[in-house]
This record gives C-alpha cells, structure tokens and sequence, in this order.
C-alpha cells in the first residue's frame, strides 16, 4: 500500500499555476467588438484586456487581407487621429459589416 503524502503544498502551487494559465489562454481565444454612437469597444475573452476608442478619433477604417502563415484571413486596420494604428483580426462572417464601415466611416 502507498504511503498518503503528508506535504502537498507543491502540487498544489503547480495545479493553481496550471489553472492561471488556462485561464489566460482561454480569455484570448475570442473577442468581443461593440460599437455604439460615442464609442468602438473591444473585449478579449472574459474582459482582462479592454479597449475603449471614441469614434469621432478614428480617421479611417481598411480591410486588410493577411498573410498566408497568419491564423486568420483577415484584418481590420483602424487609424487613429494621433498616428496609432490598431489591427483586429476578424472572420470572414463579419467582414461585410466592417466594410459597410469602411465605405461610410465610423
């Protein structure tokens, strides 16, 4: 019979970072655009990272086609009024509401 482990503590740090990191992984695997009169909002999985842009400081909405070792097809390059420019990678089903975007502006 095997002897039960008096000092788990180790185990128990790994299994805690394990999770941390699933937990991180998971949260970038999808992403959450909403754009309303005032503002384009993005979310990464369960919210860590955020980003909130006034639409009246976006100069110029561009569909980009990716490279061929990208993992998506697509991306949407969005320039701001101060020079920085933001690229989010899209799915082909959303692409002809970025685009009506692109012709109209945000």
């Amino acid at each position: 019979m095997e002897p039960i482990s008096v000092n788990s503590g180790p185990n128990f740090a790994i299994t805690a970072a394990m999770v941390l990191i699933l937990y991180l992984l998971f949260s970038f695997i999808f992403c959450q655009i909403k754009i309303d009169d005032e503002y384009l909002r993005i979310k990464f999985g369960f919210g860590i990272y955020q980003k909130k842009i006034l639409r009246k400081e976006i100069i110029s909405v561009e569909i980009i086609k990716n490279n061929w070792f990208s993992a998506g097809r697509s991306k949407v390059k969005i320039k701001m009024k101060d020079g920085s420019i933001f690229q989010i990678g899209v799915d082909d089903l959303v692409l002809p509401f970025w685009k009506k975007f692109a012709k109209i502006g945000l």
